[in-house]
């Protein structure tokens, strides 16, 4: 984290508005990549960054400092991310059988692709989508995301060379069903 990272963290400690609606505009697309692919849909993962953010507003003396604050934020999208898709889930199994998610259309040449990719996405699970997000999203390293899910960056290398695998066969078994039809 530079220098002026750390008076921004300061000025949102002591209450300064700017300095907040900087910080947010400085993290809100890679809080809202991450949450996306974790929960597939916009409207969830804006859902989660606004609770993160909220936290940071009510209780900004509790933000760690210096490199911690990244790998604490990242920890608290991907937490809230997967917290969010359980109590999704928990409300799918209550209302079992009835389609209360709507689908949003994908526009564009790559319609299908997208559609077959959220699918796979969507097989993964959520510690999976976490990964892949971090890793491909946010562009971050193993080290990085080690640090974040507080495990060894050789247990996050492994998990991500799984996810990859899991997501390629995934997708090619879904060519081979769209190949059939």
């Amino acid at each position: 984290m530079n220098e002026i990272d750390e008076i921004l963290l300061e000025k949102i400690k002591s209450g300064d508005i700017e300095a907040f609606t900087a910080l947010v505009r400085a993290v809100e697309h890679k809080m809202l990549c991450t949450s996306y692919r974790i929960l597939g849909q916009h409207s969830d993962a804006e859902e989660v960054r606004q609770c993160v953010l909220l936290k940071i507003w009510e209780k900004p003396e509790t933000l760690p400092a210096g490199d911690r604050f990244w790998a604490w934020l990242h920890r608290c999208v991907v937490n809230e991310s997967i917290a969010k898709l359980r109590r999704i889930r928990r409300e799918q199994e209550r209302n079992a059988g009835l389609s209360i998610r709507p689908v949003q259309p994908t526009s564009g040449a790559h319609c299908c692709e997208v559609d077959q990719l959220r699918k796979a996405m969507d097989k993964l699970t959520p510690e999976q989508r976490a990964i892949l997000s971090l890793k491909f999203d946010s562009q971050m390293t193993v080290r990085q995301i080690g640090q974040i899910l507080e495990q060894p960056f050789t247990t996050v290398q492994s998990k991500l060379k799984k996810a990859v695998a899991e997501l390629r066969a995934l997708m090619t078994t879904s060519d081979r069903d769209e190949g059939k039809t």
